[in-house]
């Protein structure tokens, strides 16, 4: 992935985020990790932006329910 040129999406996402007003991430779904997340997700998962971003997504709420979804993910579908 070529970091500058993905920056400018990826800011455009997280204004998308951060208006949703809701709890919220982007997932790279060919990685499992974490590239953009709003406010609201931080407050709910009580951490900082540097603790979350490039994390797997399957470690952060790890629902039965949570796992399934991106064991789907990681198995190619959508």
């Amino acid at each position: 992935m070529n970091l500058a040129l993905e920056a400018p999406r990826l800011a455009a996402w997280s204004s998308v985020l951060e208006a949703l007003g809701q709890a919220a991430w982007l997932v790279d779904a060919a990685t499992g990790r974490v590239t953009a997340i709003n406010a609201a997700a931080l407050r709910l998962l009580g951490m900082a932006p540097e603790q979350v971003l490039g994390s797997a997504a399957d470690t952060l709420i790890a629902t039965p329910e949570d796992l399934a979804f991106w064991a789907d993910v990681q198995a190619g579908h959508g």
